[in-house]
């Protein structure tokens, strides 16, 4: 992926704008990706050091590094690299370094014997100890897989990038589908969370749902982690459809707030995507799956709106034997707020049970939710437990078949 310094953007008073790749610059970026591959697929075998040499000596004019460089990021993050030494070097230079620190105390320092003591020692080859001494340092990395791209996806990824550069520096996402089906609506929400990224989605009219998505800067005002997870959301964004983006990024050295407007008109690409859950839903699906607890669980397929309140898509459905089904969402690493926010909707009155697995850092006690509620939380410490859940299970299964008892 694209740094944000390789993007290729312009301020325009208060909004930030993409430089169109036109013919001349696409000419550009095919002369140096043919370049460019030909020297990676040239240096296998090699240390980075050398193919770090060879790729900077491609030519690019003043106005062209960007190209350039922007080029060898997207290759890098294709080509792989591995300290290829049989010796560990640190207990080289152990050894190298102690019979060096012993010739010069006995003014009888050479080089030569001081090398050829420690493969001795070592009984391996000189050359082979050389090698090794350093082995373990960035530039002496051994290029083990170079790129298998053509030029042309080279240059699309190149292009495709510059708008995930840019989101790398938001603040905040507003994104806003006109005709998004319901299973778009439910992939985008499970994306989301699997990203860890805090947002709240509203329907507007018919099929129309707005998202506001918080960037890293919103949260912790520097470090590109949450940044990253904004960025890779964008193929997401462009799989399911039509789609206008607004976002608020901090740009350059001052860091100034700008917009940056996205309009995406291409048509959906019918991607299936997998099941997105978080690790610690994951580890909880897998767990009750295991678990001999007279409850199955599959993924959920289901999503909810409530008018003037949003969205729950749940991350699966816990079924007992009996027929009562329960719909688990798993709340680990989201927002005090959001946990409230399902508080507002079973006391709003949910047609189905839904049970709320939320982490106690978030400071939201089990008891908010009444006694008599046909939904719970439950609060874990660490990660979700299996027994705390299925008793909340129980206890959700046990308040509907005495609320079904009881007289009316």
């Amino acid at each position: 992926m694209l740094t944000a310094d390789l993007a290729l953007a312009r301020r325009r008073g208060d909004r930030l704008e993409l430089l169109v790749v036109d013919k001349k610059k696409r000419d550009r970026l095919v002369e140096m990706g043919h370049a460019l591959t030909d020297v990676f697929r040239a240096h296998r075998g090699q240390s980075r050091e050398a193919l770090e040499r060879s790729y900077r000596a491609v030519d690019a004019g003043p106005r062209e590094v960007k190209l350039r460089d922007g080029l060898i990021k997207l290759l890098l993050d294709e080509t792989t690299f591995e300290t290829v030494v049989d010796i560990d070097p640190e207990r080289v230079r152990e050894v190298v370094f102690s019979a060096s620190t012993r010739a010069w105390r006995s003014e009888a320092f050479d080089r030569e014997a001081v090398l050829d003591g420690a493969a001795l020692e070592l009984s391996v080859e000189r050359a082979h100890l050389e090698a090794a001494l350093f082995g373990d340092l960035r530039g002496a990395q051994t290029i083990v897989n170079v790129p298998d791209l053509s030029v042309e996806t080279l240059i699309t990824r190149f292009i495709d990038g510059q708008a995930q550069a840019v989101l790398l520096r938001a603040v905040q996402i507003r994104v806003r589908f006109d005709r998004l089906a319901p299973a778009g609506v439910r992939e985008l929400y499970k994306r989301l969370r699997f990203l860890q990224l805090l947002f709240r989605v509203d329907k507007r009219d018919g099929r129309s749902y707005e998202w506001q998505i918080d960037g890293p800067l919103s949260m912790f005002q520097a470090g590109t982690r949450y940044g990253l997870k904004l960025a890779q959301l964008l193929p997401t964004l462009r799989a399911l459809g039509p789609f206008h983006l607004d976002a608020e990024v901090r740009w350059g050295p001052t860091r100034e707030t700008l917009s940056f407007t996205i309009d995406h008109d291409e048509p959906a690409s019918g991607t299936k995507f997998p099941p997105a859950l978080g690790e610690d839903a994951t580890r909880l699906f897998e767990q009750l799956q295991e678990s001999d607890s007279g409850w199955t669980t599959q993924l959920s397929t289901r999503m909810f709106h409530f008018p003037n309140l949003g969205v729950v898509a749940p991350d699966f459905t816990c079924a007992h034997e009996s027929g009562f089904a329960v719909h688990v969402e798993v709340l680990g690493h989201w927002s005090r707020a959001a946990v409230w926010k399902r508080v507002e909707f079973a006391q709003s009155g949910l047609l189905e049970p839904f049970l709320f697995v939320v982490g106690e850092h978030l400071r939201v006690s089990e008891e908010v939710l009444a006694a008599d509620s046909d939904s719970a939380l439950c609060a874990y410490k660490r990660s979700p437990s299996v027994r705390q859940v299925v008793n909340k299970l129980n206890l959700l299964l046990k308040r509907a078949q005495g609320s079904a008892s009881s007289p009316t």
